[in-house]
């Protein structure tokens, strides 16, 4: 095993670790307010649909997208018999787009707890690792 495919092994790590995570139903933060003065915050997988419909939120449900697309394309490019820069280049992107998305989520709109920290965590590293150069 040579140290590309050993970067890409540490990659898929990361990014099946951070697809647990946003399997897990603590990840996307919604506020609920029932009355004026009362704030109810729910914790929802990032793979819950219902995110989205109920806030307008598309980062969470995006973020799983790519993530599990990157898990997808890693994993070809990993038991593929012939390695291809394309392959690690469209791992790396859907990567990189996944991170973008994670932050977006939590800089722009200011949703967010430790799970969805890690999961930004997670994705940069697997970017990193990912790196197609």
């Amino acid at each position: 095993m040579d140290i590309k495919q050993k970067r890409c092994l540490v990659s898929l790590v990361l990014l099946l670790g951070s697809v647990v995570l946003m399997a897990l139903p603590l990840g996307a933060v919604l506020t609920f307010a029932p009355s004026p003065t009362e704030r109810v915050e729910r914790t929802f997988s990032y793979f819950d649909f219902g995110v989205f419909g109920m806030s307008g939120n598309p980062f969470p449900f995006l973020t799983a997208l790519l993530a599990a697309g990157a898990v997808l394309v890693t994993l070809w490019n990993l038991l593929g018999k012939k390695e291809s820069l394309k392959r690690r280049l469209a791992g790396w992107m859907l990567t990189l787009l996944g991170l973008g998305s994670s932050l977006a989520a939590l800089l722009l709109l200011g949703t967010g707890n430790w799970v969805s920290i890690g999961i930004s965590v997670l994705l940069f590293f697997a970017t990193f690792f990912q790196k197609p150069a």
